[in-house]
Parts: structure tokens; sequence; C-alpha cells
């Protein structure tokens, strides 16, 4: 069921028009190359600029 109204899968996938086999298969599915590229490049670029922001000195 949906957590947040209680709505059984089968009846937003028949609302949707989706078979709840697409659904499943859907939320189950790999992320793409891209994604994951993407979330590797975000990590690194966090750890420089947290990594940067530790060796200067605080404006006060």
């Amino acid at each position: 069921m949906s957590q947040e109204h209680d709505w059984p899968i089968s009846v937003l996938c028949q609302i949707s028009g989706i078979t709840r086999d697409a659904y499943y298969k859907w939320l189950h599915r790999k992320p793409s190359n891209y994604k994951v590229e993407q979330s590797e490049l975000l990590e690194a670029i966090l750890e420089y600029v947290i990594s940067e922001s530790s060796h200067k000195p605080s404006r006060t």
C-alpha cells in the first residue's frame, strides 16, 4: 500500500494505466550508468569542497 494515503498498489496502477508487473519492474530497476556517474562526480566534488574549506582560514 502507498504509505502516505494507504492506497493499494493495484488501485494506483489501474488508475495510472500500468500493470503491477511494470510498476514492480520500475521500482526494482538498476540505476542508469548516467546516474551512477553523476553520483560519483557529486561525491568527488563534495569531498574536494570539504577538504578545501578546512584548509582556508575563516573570515571573522
